[in-house]
């Protein structure tokens, strides 16, 4: 509960911050501490990212270290025991690295002109990307946004012919319990872009 001790953290870190007005309380919801209104810490006592200007260039780089990414586009499409025609989500790998902007508003993915995701997103640009963060702690980045397909040159193989994706991100739903940026430990932190800037909804 918030009052708790700090006996359970590392006596190190503790001991260094020994100097400092103790007003040391945790907050139930993140588990993360405060000294009065200073923070949210850690349980290493390292400062946590909470601001859309702290947490981004956080989250980029969580995303490029990933490095491969789940692309999800929409597709009209026919499932057995439906009727007619559903719009339906389709999912594949794609490895967008650090081509980020480091403002996260931009992804770019680059592919063949004759993919279904590039057909996919000429038909209906609403699609999300997802990274897996792996590890003890996990986690997980989701941006949903707007896709673009910009084809190559052509070339006498149709099949050869390159292209680039790109997706202007408008929101972020991020779950990492080793950043701490969260501020319900169950419930990821969500981050909505407009105007150029963004914003921190939860």
């Amino acid at each position: 509960e918030v009052g708790s001790s700090l006996r359970h953290l590392q006596q190190e870190p503790f001991q260094a911050l020994r100097g400092m007005a103790e007003n040391w309380t945790e907050d139930p919801k993140t588990k993360l501490w405060w000294n009065g209104s200073d923070g949210p810490y850690n349980s290493n006592f390292e400062k946590v990212p909470q601001t859309p200007q702290e947490v981004i260039h956080v989250l980029v780089q969580m995303a490029a270290d990933v490095g491969v990414a789940g692309l999800t586009t929409m597709a009209a499409t026919l499932l057995p025991g439906m009727e007619g025609s559903v719009l339906a989500p389709r999912t594949r790998t794609v490895s967008p690295k650090s081509y980020i902007a480091a403002d996260f508003s931009e992804v770019t993915v680059a592919t063949r002109a004759c993919t279904r995701k590039c057909a996919d997103v000429k038909a209906n640009p609403i699609c999300s990307l997802y990274w897996q963060k792996q590890g003890s702690s996990g986690g997980w980045i989701v941006a949903t946004g707007i896709g673009r397909v910009e084809d190559g040159e052509e070339t006498s193989d149709p099949s050869e012919r390159k292209a680039k994706l790109f997706v202007q991100v408008a929101r972020l739903e991020v779950q990492d319990y080793e950043s701490g940026i969260m501020q319900d430990l169950w419930a990821p932190a969500v981050f909505e872009r407009s105007a150029g800037a963004w914003k921190r909804m939860s």
